[in-house]
């Protein structure tokens, strides 16, 4: 059997401030009184009550200063001229049946072109205006803090994966699922420096997980009335019923971005300064989370002054995960009403180490530490009375 399919869908209504918090501004007066630099003459009497603070006039320069004082009021509003987001899906998979057996070769697709960027900032300092002194008067809007513009369609992304999976339908006792995928997904939506040039964030996402492994099996053991062991008598009943059911789930890790503890940028950018590599990145060959970091750390340094780092999303890829879950399942019918089950589950049964992405903070005293990871092995057991 062949499909497949392409199709273009387009997003629904704005997120608004559903999941962003909208764009907020309203009216208010502020007043700054200081006192003089020896601190014996006070900026007011208390007494006295605090000096009247002159009122903004509500027009198009509400919350503006004049330019070399310092913001009073970041604004943010929604895009006018922002484009519809919308993603081209494609998919195509040929499957071939083995008597009870499924395989299946694929490949699922999906490009998705005007993403919104959630924290657009068109008052970030232009490149060629990046130096030393005062950056706020060279903004192009010096009378104001950072902007965020919601709903900018600047950002993109693209995902290929490709499918091989076999699937056992239930035979003999025994049914089984299991699929491997290999994926790229990159985007310029996870991972920002500067609003300038989006493209030079494109990368890998950190939602991708290159290498997939997943196998589920349900087995009934063969034990019981009309099987093929202890088919009648005590032990039919005692041993009879038991399923046994596992989970196997492996993956690669993660893409690695990395941001900078300080930013020495003076651009008022609404991202990372990121950072600088010298030389090839690589993983610690004898990682040990007590002595050692995941990364070889030192081809990593700060920016200079006024620029951004040379470091672009994903350049490494955090520790993989793998866990295997079992189940035990039995059964008793009481009456025709009444079932009663008994159930013993353990969650990564082989109590494997599954470590979180290591700290990827330039200047952070645990920079390239693993610092925690998943939880150990659980076992649970429970008991349930169905009618």
């Amino acid at each position: 059997m062949i499909r497949g399919g392409y199709g273009i869908f387009y997003a629904g209504p704005e997120y608004s401030d559903t999941f962003w918090d909208g764009p907020q501004a309203g009216t208010g007066n502020v007043g700054n009184w200081t006192s003089d630099g020896l601190g014996l003459k006070p900026a007011f009497q208390l007494s006295q009550g605090f000096p009247a603070i002159p009122a903004q006039p509500l027009n198009d320069a509400w919350g503006a200063v004049p330019i070399g004082q310092s913001p009073i009021f970041a604004p943010r509003y929604w895009i006018q001229d922002r484009r519809a987001t919308y993603s081209q899906q494609a998919n195509l998979g040929v499957q071939k049946q083995f008597g009870n057996n499924v395989v299946e070769v694929g490949y699922v697709g999906n490009a998705t072109k005007h993403l919104p960027n959630r924290a657009y900032n068109p008052n970030e300092l232009p490149p060629a205006l990046r130096g030393p002194g005062n950056a706020q008067i060279r903004l192009p809007y010096p009378q104001f803090g950072v902007f965020q513009g919601f709903s900018d369609t600047s950002e993109t992304s693209l995902y290929h994966s490709f499918l091989l999976a076999f699937r056992r339908n239930f035979s003999h006792g025994l049914s089984l699922s299991s699929n491997y995928t290999f994926s790229r997904f990159l985007d310029n939506q996870s991972y920002k420096r500067s609003d300038y040039d989006r493209m030079a964030d494109y990368g890998p996402s950190p939602l991708e997980r290159r290498n997939r492994f997943v196998l589920s099996t349900v087995y009934e053991l063969p034990f019981g009335h009309g099987q093929k062991f202890f088919a009648e008598g005590v032990a039919s009943k005692v041993l009879g019923g038991w399923l046994v059911g596992s989970f196997i789930n492996a993956q690669s890790g993660q893409p690695i971005n990395f941001s900078n503890v300080t930013n020495t940028c003076n651009c008022f950018t609404s991202g990372t300064q990121g950072v600088n590599v010298s030389g090839p990145v690589r993983l610690m060959p004898d990682f040990d989370p007590h002595s050692t970091t995941w990364f070889d750390t030192s081809p990593f340094s700060a920016p200079a002054p006024y620029t951004f780092g040379n470091a672009g999303p994903g350049i490494l890829y955090a520790p993989g995960f793998a866990v295997v879950n079992l189940n035990l399942t039995k059964k008793f019918h009481l009456t025709e009403r009444f079932t009663f089950e008994i159930r013993g589950e353990a969650f990564n049964l082989l109590n494997r180490v599954n470590y979180d992405p290591p700290n990827s903070s330039f200047g952070s005293p645990s920079f390239g530490i693993v610092t925690s990871a998943q939880p150990a092995r659980v076992v649970q057991y429970a008991a349930k009375i169905q009618f």
